[in-house]
């Protein structure tokens, strides 16, 4: 985790330098300069955030995290801010041109870690449970100031009209509600709609209420764990197998020899962003019986 934390603190002393550089860039504007200001300070205060959250994981590392950040999220991410930089280099960077790469980065998986982070450290450091709301206030800011620009309420549609790569219902069960909450917004991003529940009971009485194509669960959790919760799933609702995807922050030999025994396939946590997306997708696209119109 410590390593999630030391590139976000990468990513926003990048934002804070960038974002005081668009600051100068348009200091006739007084609009976007003290926009930009006030985003370069926003910054600042998240890179000391994640500053104090690379210490506490080095001596503190959670036991089990569930994502790790992949080359091609960072990539991106970096990207829109080198785009931005290099307009201003080139004397380029046109105002709308600026906030389209500003929503591009804010409104990005960058806040979706940042805030799993923060939920990770609610409960362990004293002034961290506010500060999911503060970051919330920071993006309804620069929302709010997207909105009032004469193309802002273009720029946020297409922010928010993202490419659909799936329409189904997906369920995600796990103990932790941190983990919930980031596979929750991995999945949002492609599209469909997502319920959550937080042990194998619960997953079943959702299942006999709507059906998923896709469910991703952890293996050890409270009241029912996951092997138990797929062989109740599976004989209770057949159309179900073939459905779940498992991920475990315990991919011991017994384990995995378990996971295979049934042919169900596994994510060790922590699983890249990329590779979650791609498992997922492996599954929502295989057809079953359902699909074609036949009941659970």
């Amino acid at each position: 985790m410590d390593k999630i934390a030391a590139w976000l603190m990468t990513v926003e002393k990048k934002a804070e330098e960038v974002y005081t550089r668009v600051a100068g860039y348009f200091c006739t504007n007084e609009k976007m300069e003290s926009f930009f200001k006030s985003l370069a300070k926003d910054e600042r205060w998240h890179y000391e955030i994640m500053s104090t959250a690379v210490e506490h994981f080095r001596t503190h590392s959670p036991k089990v995290q569930a994502i790790s950040v992949d080359m091609g999220t960072r990539e991106k991410i970096d990207g829109v801010f080198s785009s931005i930089s290099h307009h201003l280099d080139s004397q380029t960077a046109s105002e709308k041109l600026i906030i389209e790469h500003l929503a591009s980065a804010e409104f990005s998986e960058w806040n979706d870690i940042f805030l799993y982070v923060v939920n990770v450290l609610k409960d362990n450091i004293a002034g961290f449970p506010r500060i999911a709301a503060m970051m919330q206030n920071h993006l309804r800011f620069i929302e709010s100031f997207i909105e009032t620009n004469e193309f802002g309420h273009e720029i946020l549609e297409k922010v928010r009209k993202v490419p659909t790569v799936w329409t189904e219902n997906i369920l995600i069960v796990d103990d932790e509600p941190m983990i919930c909450d980031m596979l929750k917004a991995i999945m949002m991003r492609g599209g469909g709609a997502i319920d959550v529940a937080h042990d194998g009971v619960a997953g079943l009485q959702l299942l006999s209420k709507r059906y998923y194509k896709l469910v991703i669960t952890d293996v050890d959790m409270p009241k029912m764990d996951g092997i138990s919760f797929y062989l109740k799933a599976t004989e209770l609702f057949p159309s179900t197998k073939g459905r779940f995807l498992f991920m475990t922050g315990d991919p011991s030999p017994e384990r995995l020899a378990l996971l295979e025994q049934h042919k169900v396939p596994y994510l060790s946590k922590p699983a890249p962003l990329n590779e979650v997306r791609l498992a997922a997708l492996q599954i929502l696209l295989k057809p079953n019986l359902h699909d074609q119109g036949k009941n659970q």
